[in-house]
């Protein structure tokens, strides 16, 4: 069987490739799970059911990286260097601190890095809408990534509730 890779590469430095709310943030609830690693592109991808779903590392670490790449094209003043050094904290953190979510010792551990990730991406869509409202990167570009930073907040959001919800169905 082979796959093929899909580029990860994008044209302009502010843009980002976007990707569909994935099953599993739609509560994905198939069998028949195929797992792929797509060497070229370096993502872990499962085909199911309803389609091929993205590892949420994976995910957080390209959002990372678009972001990263917006910020290239900030202005080098006094302003700019600023939200330069906010963005690209808080736009990275999320990734690295879901890696700490999978090591996670206990459901209360996992809940509290979850919400880790979640403040990190609110604070990543605030330094987002002040960029847009000083008109530093195009907005068609900028729109997408917000787009993204919300359906990752989604993403977390959700399973932040699902990991309360199943705490408490186990008392």
């Amino acid at each position: 069987m082979k796959v093929e890779a899909r580029p990860g590469v994008w044209g302009r430095a502010c843009d980002f490739e976007p990707f569909a709310l994935s099953p599993c943030a739609r509560g994905f609830a198939y069998g028949g799970v195929v797992s792929v690693h797509d060497h070229e592109a370096n993502t872990r991808s499962s085909t199911t059911m309803a389609g091929t779903r993205f590892d949420l590392e994976d995910r957080l670490i390209r959002f990372a990286a678009a972001v990263c790449r917006a910020c290239e094209q900030l202005p080098d003043t006094v302003v700019g260097k600023h939200v330069k050094v906010q963005l690209v904290r808080s736009a990275t953190s999320p990734a690295a601190n879901y890696g700490e979510v999978q090591g996670a010792e206990s459901r209360r551990d996992f809940i509290h890095k979850l919400g880790i990730c979640l403040k990190e991406l609110r604070e990543t869509r605030a330094w987002l809408k002040f960029i847009a409202e000083m008109e530093h990167c195009p907005a068609e570009s900028l729109q997408i990534v917000l787009t993204e930073c919300e359906e990752l907040l989604a993403i977390i959001a959700s399973s932040i509730r699902t990991a309360r919800s199943n705490g408490r169905n186990r008392m």
